[in-house]
């Protein structure tokens, strides 16, 4: 008549790029959350919250919570280096998703932003379209890198009135 049940996983997200309101975040890692959220559930996981970089330090508490059976999910580059090392310290399973890579010793989703940004680019190309803008980071970005590689490749004149910096 006795009754037990496995311990159900938890997961957690930390949205790195976000400061505040995480709905208002950056869009493409709030959606991105969304869908984790989704599956998870789908597949018997507890949720747990979700954090932003403003919510650091709550994050960090969490884990002694439940330090066995929490998996934390990093959505995008922290501006801080040193949050990922600690958090995988902390967090028995860690999954960084990016565009970059960061670090060997962490599992990682990656995207390959290089190829998207050639995709889109050649696809604007063969509309006929020659003079392409660029807006958003530039500083080891790998969107940028095939922006800049592309428009060489294919002898466009690269100009810096068609290059708008916005960092994160």
């Amino acid at each position: 008549g006795a009754s037990f049940s496995i311990q159900q996983k938890k997961v957690c997200c930390f949205l790195a790029r976000t400061q505040n309101n995480i709905s208002k975040g950056d869009q493409f890692f709030s959606n991105l959350a969304r869908i984790i959220e989704q599956e998870a559930l789908k597949r018997g996981c507890k949720l747990g919250f979700s954090f932003n970089a403003s919510q650091y330090e709550e994050l960090l508490n969490n884990a002694s919570i439940d330090p066995e059976g929490t998996g934390l999910i990093i959505l995008g580059r922290p501006r801080n280096s040193e949050m990922i090392p600690k958090l995988e310290q902390l967090y028995r399973y860690t999954v960084f998703v990016g565009l970059q890579q960061f670090s060997d010793s962490i599992d990682q989703v990656l995207s390959d932003a290089r190829g998207a940004a050639s995709t889109a680019l050649e696809y604007l190309y063969d509309l006929g379209h020659r003079s392409i803008a660029y807006i958003g980071e530039t500083k080891r970005e790998q969107r940028y890198n095939g922006y800049i590689e592309f428009l060489e490749k294919k002898n466009i004149r690269i100009s810096e009135d068609l290059i708008i910096e916005i960092p994160y």
